[in-house]
């Protein structure tokens, strides 16, 4: 039988781990922009066992990063 690759966290230890703040890490639950799901007010983050993350937050991580170089970009021409 094969492993799963991947586990749940509960919002409170995905943000302890990562540092990024549990409202945060709800409100990029509820936005799509992080894996899992919500079930009577609990928050459970898909947490990859490779350390890989999925192609959606990959994608959002790097539209992220692209919106910054073109907000700094048209900063600096100003």
């Amino acid at each position: 039988m094969q492993e799963v690759p991947f586990f749940y966290l509960s919002a409170r230890a995905y943000a302890k781990q990562t540092g990024i703040g549990e409202a945060e890490v709800k409100k990029q639950l509820l936005k799509g922009e992080l894996e899992g799901f919500t079930t009577d007010n609990q928050y459970k983050v898909k947490v990859y066992k490779n350390g890989g993350v999925s192609r959606q937050e990959y994608e959002a991580i790097y539209k992220r990063a692209i919106d910054c170089l073109l907000y700094t970009s048209d900063a600096a021409d100003d």
